[in-house]
């Protein structure tokens, strides 16, 4: 999934699988946009292994996320409020570091 951070503080975001976990937490800089991978399924042990998101669940998609309410322009990410799309078997998160939880 493509997250781009429109607001005026750093954002943490992960994918999870309901099946297999979590993917890596990425932190997004104001401004910024990263690409964001649920939990690594495979591992490669030639010259793959060291692309971006190599053998991990790919979400599909790209959100905009800023501190104003939600609109056609993006979704509201604030403290104490983190962001969840998705469903199914896949979850984006994105929310302000302070909420983040180690699981």
């Amino acid at each position: 999934m493509e997250v781009t951070n429109n607001c005026s503080f750093e954002v943490a975001a992960v994918v999870k699988s309901v099946r297999r976990g979590r993917g890596d937490i990425v932190n997004i800089q104001p401004g910024s946009t990263e690409e964001v991978f649920g939990p690594r399924v495979h591992h490669f042990s030639d010259d793959r292994a060291s692309e971006k998101g190599a053998g991990c669940i790919h979400m599909n998609g790209k959100a905009v996320v800023h501190e104003g309410d939600d609109d056609k322009t993006g979704w509201k990410v604030v403290a104490g409020a983190p962001l969840s799309l998705g469903g199914g078997s896949l979850t984006l998160i994105v929310c302000h570091p302070s909420d983040v939880k180690d699981e």
